[in-house]
């Protein structure tokens, strides 16, 4: 069972992630290199360094000091569906009302290269007409969603396993009647 602290502490450190990655965001778009590669990498490291100090906040000042690997991975994942559903949301709005050439952009990205790789025309052709279906703003939103969350999966795994530290356990002594 989740305990008040521990979804009060998720939902805090949900909210933060997410908010980071939006602001994130808007000053790579702000400076005009949203649409690089690169520039989306910084997320993965706020998703660690977020759950890392949800897990840490919870353990060491919310819970005496322990947390067992089910209340981590719990609060992990907690933080990672909200900052999850945050950015996949704030990304939908950015193809949809924002930057709506973004679409056309990752298109032309997309043919460029597969034509470097060598594929013929036909199989462009139809690469092409698959992601001209496929390519929506809802399908950015999702693919964000999805994509965050599994990696904020594994990252909560990880995290809760290296910094679980069990309570001790208390003996009860059964006393014999005779």
């Amino acid at each position: 069972m989740n305990s008040p602290s521990l979804k009060s502490n998720a939902t805090k450190y949900g909210l933060m992630l997410g908010m980071l990655i939006v602001i994130y965001g808007l000053i790579l778009l702000l400076v005009g290199i949203s649409r690089e590669q690169w520039a989306s990498y910084p997320d993965y490291l706020f998703i660690i360094i977020a759950l890392y100090l949800c897990l840490k906040t919870y353990r060491d000042k919310l819970n005496g000091g322990y947390m067992t690997f089910g209340e981590g991975f719990r609060s992990g994942a907690m933080v990672t569906f909200l900052s999850s559903s945050i950015s996949g949301l704030y990304v939908y709005l950015m193809a949809a009302v924002i930057d709506p050439g973004m679409i056309d952009f990752v298109m032309e990205q997309a043919e460029m290269e597969m034509e470097a790789s060598g594929n013929s025309d036909k199989e462009i052709e139809m690469a092409m007409e698959w992601m001209e279906k496929m390519m929506t703003p809802i399908f950015f939103g999702f693919m964000v969603w999805i994509s965050f969350g599994i990696f904020g999966g594994v990252v909560s795994l990880i995290t809760s396993a290296i910094m679980k530290k069990d309570p001790p356990q208390q003996i009860h002594e059964s006393v014999a009647v005779e």
